[in-house]
This record gives structure tokens, sequence and C-alpha cells, in this order.
């Protein structure tokens, strides 16, 4: 049995994708066989980050050109468990239940699942009625989905967490005054919290942006820095702000609904999505109470229990209860 995970020809940093590959390695070094599969392009495997995960080709193609099926790679429903990203659900669930492989839909986002049902959404409560597992990858993933779907069998859903770095979590040198933040989503807000904390900044402070970096660019730019800008809407998990955090950063701003599951004091303070006055207004009371804040006992307390949680071995733990029941369904295949 082989567990494949579909994902996009991307190579750009985005982090569903590291967590699809993630995901995919962890089980192969877990015993359970799974390899990742790009039906846009068989041959493609993503460079901006180092992976050792399993790349599938062959010569079945899962999407549809001009209306006619055309081969690229060949699953079969004795040996496949296919795990579809939830924007992909009717495109290839559909295709999927014709050609009855069994699949899960990997939901990431819980705010995109919509899209996944484009304009047939009776074809998109089908897909996800006879999906034999689904992966939510936060609790208000969870909650979207028993929202969209109210008559969905809930024991379906297999929790998960993302995968992060053992790099971020390793020592870092002494910090620096500076801030960092992330600008590819919500651009407009991060250019006007740029410009307005340049007119008030103290002068030994200093701004970063983090854009168009390897991971270890990343890792090395959230550890000199002190506090981290949080800049996310409508996001099933928001993985940078608990990565920076992990970094040693105290983290400022939107939870993009999806972190709020660890979106605590002290370590994280929330500001609603569009309020930049308080915006700007919290990294200066941030900046004035840093060093009381991470010598604190509640501080560690919080880093510690993070640490734990979203740990390698609670993805772990997850990750094999969801492959040893893809394992129990395909073996059930007659």
């Amino acid at each position: 049995m082989e567990i494949v995970y579909l994902s996009p020809a991307v190579n750009i940093p985005i982090g569903g994708i590291k967590v699809i590959y993630r995901h995919s390695e962890m089980l192969n070094r877990a015993g359970i066989a799974s390899s990742v599969f790009h039906p846009e392009d068989a041959a493609f495997s993503c460079n901006w980050f180092e992976h050792n995960a399993t790349i599938r080709s062959g010569k079945r193609k899962l999407f549809r050109k001009k209306h006619e099926m055309y081969e690229k790679t060949r699953f079969d429903p004795k040996t496949d468990f296919i795990v579809i990203p939830e924007v992909w659900a009717n495109q290839i669930g559909s295709q999927c239940i014709q050609r009855n492989l069994r699949y899960g839909i990997f939901v990431q986002n819980g705010y995109m699942i919509h899209q996944g049902g484009k304009k047939n959404i009776a074809l998109l409560n089908t897909v996800y009625e006879k999906a034999d597992l689904i992966l939510s990858i936060s609790e208000d993933t969870t909650e979207v989905l028993k929202l969209s779907f109210p008559n969905l069998n809930s024991n379906k859903i297999c929790r998960v967490i993302p995968n992060i770095a053992d790099a971020f979590k390793s020592q870092y040198p002494p910090k620096k005054k500076i801030i960092t933040y992330m600008p590819r989503k919500l651009t407009g807000h991060a250019e006007m919290i740029h410009f307005f904390l340049e007119q008030s900044l103290p002068e030994d402070w200093k701004l970063t942006a983090i854009d168009s970096k390897s991971e270890e660019e990343v890792v090395a730019l959230l550890k000199e820095s002190s506090i981290f800008l949080s800049f996310c809407e409508a996001e099933g998990f928001a993985l940078p702000p608990i990565e920076a955090a992990m970094a040693g950063n105290l983290v400022i701003g939107y939870t993009g609904e999806g972190a709020k599951e660890y979106f605590k004091s002290p370590i994280f303070t929330e500001v609603h999505c569009g309020d930049l006055i308080d915006f700007i207004g919290r990294i200066k009371h941030m900046i004035n109470q840093l060093q009381r804040i991470i010598g604190s006992q509640a501080y560690q307390e919080q880093l510690r229990n993070l640490s734990e949680y979203y740990s390698s071995e609670t993805e772990s733990r997850l990750l094999l209860e969801f492959g040893r029941r893809a394992q129990q369904i395909v073996n059930q295949v007659d």
C-alpha cells in the first residue's frame, strides 16, 4: 500500500507544499510507503527547500485537458490511497470515485474549501461524503469542515499538524533589535505598517522584510530578530508566526483564524485584522516590554509547551494514526 500525496507543481515558498512533502517523508520513515505526485508535471520536484521525499512518476495524468483524459501515471485501487488538496476536491475527487480509488482530502485551509467545488457545490458535497478520510490541519479547520458539511461523518476527520523544522527550535545567537515580517500576504497592510513604523521606530531598531528567501535564510533571519509581525488572513493554520516564536521572537499581529489555537499571551499578541493603529501601538509597547517578557517564567513555560506539542513526535504520532487508517481502508478493497 502506498499513500500518494498530490501537490501543485509550484516552486516558490508555499508552506502548504512543504507540509505535504514533510508528511510524506515522515510516513516513509515510519515504514508506511508514501510518495508525492504532481499531476500538472510528473517530473517536477520542489527545490526551494531540502527534502528526501519520494517523487512518484508514471503514465497517467489525473487532470483533464480539452475534456480528454490522457496518460501520465497509473493508480491501483488495491494498493494506492490518494491524498487530494482541498482546492482540487471536485477536479480529482470525482475521478477517484469513477475509478474506485480510495482517497482522502487534505484540508490545509478550510477557507478554500469552496474553491475545490467551483460552480458544482452538489458534487463537492458528494466528494467529501465519499472521501474515506479527511485530514485537518487545525482546530479551526475542523470547525470550518463541520460548518461546510453539517452531515459529514466527523469520524472521518484525522487531525494532523504541520511540520516545524528543528532548525527553528535549536539554539540561536544573541538577539538583535530587529523586527521581521513576511510581506507576501496582505502586502498592503505590511507596506502601511512599515511606513508608520519608520516614522517613530527607535533609532537602534530596524525593520527587515523576509521575502524570496530560502528556508535556511528564513531561519537565520528569525533567529536574529526579536519581534515578528504576522500578516495573514483566512489561514488554515498560519505557519510563519509559530516558526518565528520557536526561533525566539515575540509575535504581534493577525491570527488568520487558524492560528488561534496557539496565539496566546505572553509570546503572541493578537491584533484584529485591519486595526493598523492598534497594531502600531502594540509593537511600541512590546519593544518597551521585550526584556521583561522573555525573562519571565510564563514565557519560558509557554515556549516549552509549544515545542512539546508542535513537535516531530506529535506530528509523527498523528500521521501514523492516519497512515494506519488508510492501510486498513485499502486492505478492505476486494
